[in-house]
């Protein structure tokens, strides 16, 4: 970190505030990458729903990182935010057919299946677009 955050100037703004420190997260980015590259076709990913900050992912997607999204309106969002869909991993458990549908359009990167019953949905849906 290159310059403290003006603690004094806390008393001033209103809350809730967040306050990012780009240059740390950019560096722990950095680190990331160095360790996943060490191993042969790994990727990480970040799991938007632990921040929905569009700035802070936006950082995240120009790293290199990919999106583990939750929801159809996630993974909208994150390709808003500049993300690949082939780094998009929908990982959300009941996942409703326009949810699906949606993500088979999108050509996302996988679905994480929660079950048969769901495998057989995504099956159908990706079938049907196939003919």
């Amino acid at each position: 970190m290159t310059q403290m955050f003006p603690i004094s100037k806390l008393k001033t703004l209103q809350t809730p505030f967040y306050y990012y420190d780009t240059d740390l997260l950019r560096a722990t980015l950095h680190t990331i990458n160095d360790k996943v590259a060490q191993h042969n076709n790994y990727v990480a990913y970040y799991a938007v729903k632990t921040n929905a900050n569009p700035e802070i992912w936006q950082i995240i997607c120009e790293a290199g990182l990919g999106a583990n999204t939750i929801s159809g309106d996630e993974k909208e969002k994150v390709i808003e935010s500049g993300f690949q869909q082939d780094r998009i991993v929908f990982a959300e458990v009941d996942k409703s057919d326009w949810e699906i549908h949606l993500a088979l359009d999108e050509n996302i990167l996988y679905f994480k299946v929660e079950g048969i019953p769901e495998l057989a949905i995504i099956d159908k849906s990706a079938t049907e677009r196939l003919y």
